[in-house]
């Protein structure tokens, strides 16, 4: 399973549509559950905003630590696009230093 992380900025159905449409049967799930996101064999971290705003919303949903896990720990290959590929940086300085992923 492909899962699309919802955590409430971004581009998230077309980017979900384009995924259904070139994974070969694949299935997508556009998703912000901690479950859904363990169960992945791919992760796509899409974006669009601001980088306090966007790791705000990643606490909000108890995320951080999934995809952490997910990514460092069990190597689950991630794709982050816009935000969600700056997101993956160690420090963000958009709006004054935040720790990113």
């Amino acid at each position: 399973m492909i899962v699309v992380v919802d955590y409430g900025l971004g581009n998230l159905l077309s980017v979900t549509k384009a995924l259904e449409y070139v994974a070969s049967g694949k299935e997508v799930r556009l998703t912000s559950l901690e479950r859904d996101i363990r169960k992945a064999e791919r992760i796509v971290l899409p974006g669009v905003g601001n980088f306090g705003a966007g790791m705000e919303n990643l606490r909000i949903r108890n995320l951080v630590e999934t995809l952490r896990e997910q990514v460092l720990i069990r190597g689950v290959p991630l794709l982050g696009i816009c935000l969600g590929m700056q997101i993956l940086g160690d420090i963000g300085e958009e709006s004054g230093e935040c720790k990113g992923l």
